[in-house]
């Protein structure tokens, strides 16, 4: 396996058993990490996604570069050698983390929501504003776009220091920095969620659910 995508979903919170037994699986420094979400959501869905990382990366046979990861300038986490690249992203019960070994990617997950037109106004382009108008359902629309800008912008690892109306993704691919990125979209099929992920790659990606229990 080069690159795949992890799924898990936070119908229930784990509880206090197997928050222990998840937390002790993880570095110190991603424990601390986590343990700064009061809230008991945010707490899980974080713990879930470092554990959903840890599981990925023991299926890669590269289980030892938990002990390497570290937040760049930009408060991405990375694995300094560049041995793999990965990216998490979480909204509602949803938790997702991609893993590509030959590239760069990043991922976003939504739950799907009102769309604010006064939003992407200041923040999208003016043709994928235009775009967005058109589409029979603004709503699918806005959400679309959200996710398909915050991929990018995860994937090139400078965050949204880049200005989210400076490049346009109503296409698949794109050029970013001089380097070629590819998007891919809507891969759940879900009714809930859109999903995009983006690579500088231009290979398939396939969703494995994984389930609470398998974290343990």
């Amino acid at each position: 396996m080069k690159r795949a995508i992890y799924w898990c979903n936070v119908d229930q919170f784990p509880d206090t058993i197997q928050k222990e037994k998840m937390m002790d699986q993880l570095p110190v420094f991603l424990q601390k990490n986590i343990k700064e979400y009061k809230n008991e959501r945010d707490f899980a869905r974080s713990l879930i996604g470092k554990s959903l990382l840890r599981k990925g990366l023991e299926k890669l046979g590269k289980s030892h570069l938990m002990l390497e990861i570290e937040r760049n300038n930009f408060g991405r986490y990375v694995c300094p050698k560049g041995e793999v690249d990965f990216n998490i992203s979480h909204s509602g019960n949803a938790v997702v983390v991609a893993f590509e070994t030959e590239g760069k990617v990043g991922i976003d997950i939504q739950e799907k929501s009102k769309g604010s037109l006064l939003i992407a106004e200041r923040f999208f382009a003016e043709e994928e504003v235009e775009w967005m108008k058109k589409q029979k359902d603004f709503n699918h629309a806005f959400t679309h776009v959200w996710t398909r800008k915050e991929a990018v912008v995860k994937a090139t690892g400078t965050g949204i220091r880049i200005a989210l109306n400076s490049f346009l993704v109503l296409n698949d691919e794109l050029e970013m920095q001089g380097e070629p990125f590819y998007l891919q979209s809507d891969l759940t099929h879900s009714s809930d969620y859109f999903l995009t992920v983006c690579s500088n790659l231009n290979l398939p990606y396939e969703i494995q659910q994984i389930s609470l229990v398998e974290l343990l």
